[in-house]
């Protein structure tokens, strides 16, 4: 339960708006195949882990159920994301869009944004580092080359790379992202799946569209969860609908 005037803290500020610049000479594919033929959700993986006696123990479960998390966890700020990961996958564990609500979404009144509206999706591809408790400037290297090698549509300077790890982001981490002449992002997400801290640089605010949008920390009445991150523009708060995924079973 949160209070009737929970406590926000803007990360990213800006007063203007505009559309994303070209961003890749191949459009990304409409449809995302999930990286494993036997689960491509939260629930069906632990099922799947259940039916064969994964040990949760093991760094493929504890991964595996990161990555779905912060699949889950990221829908509450709009992004539309596909857990990819598999044997071969260039280092890329999620990919899909970042879905941000449109000028035309709302807000007239001096209230949230509604999101009913979008503008132009955000691709975005992202490494998830589920046994990094604090990430280190070399976690943003290797997502700068994992985007340098995405599949043809996926790469590109409108195409948003972000580092998701268990721990908010060391100083040198954030001057990692900050010098990146990518677009990239850093979110902390919480084993438990809630979002505690995003960061994205300027090269993704020009590249991607993001100015005018932030995030803001809200937390509970009595603030004993530590807070979660919500969506801003203009600074006032987005709300953002969950959209179906467009997925190749």
């Amino acid at each position: 339960m949160f209070s009737r005037a929970p406590c926000f803290r803007a990360f990213t500020t800006s007063t203007s708006l505009h559309s994303p610049r070209s961003r890749t000479s191949t459009e990304p594919s409409a449809s995302i195949s999930p990286g494993s033929t036997a689960h491509s959700s939260l629930s069906s993986f632990l099922d799947h882990a259940r039916r064969t006696g994964l040990s949760p123990h093991s760094s493929v479960y504890k991964g595996t159920l990161f990555e779905y998390r912060a699949v889950d966890a990221l829908a509450c700020l709009g992004f539309d994301l596909t857990r990819v990961g598999r044997a071969n996958d260039r280092g890329i564990d999620l990919r899909g869009w970042w879905r941000l609500p449109s000028a035309g979404g709302g807000g007239g009144d001096g209230g949230a944004f509604t999101g009913d509206t979008t503008q132009a999706d955000v691709p975005v591809v992202a490494q998830c580092k589920a046994d990094v408790v604090a990430a280190q400037p070399r976690a943003v290297r290797e997502l700068e080359g994992a985007m340098a090698g995405a599949p043809p549509g996926w790469k590109g300077d409108g195409v948003l790379g972000l580092l998701v790890a268990r721990g908010r982001a060391t100083a040198a981490v954030r001057d990692a992202v900050a010098r990146s002449r990518r677009p990239l992002g850093f979110i902390a997400a919480q084993i438990v799946g809630r979002i505690v801290h995003f960061m994205w640089n300027k090269a993704a605010a020009e590249g991607c569209g993001l100015i005018g949008y932030g995030v803001a920390l809200k937390r509970s009445a009595d603030a004993s969860d530590g807070g979660e991150v919500v969506l801003t523009r203009d600074s006032r708060v987005v709300s953002v609908k969950k959209r179906r995924k467009r997925m190749v079973k």
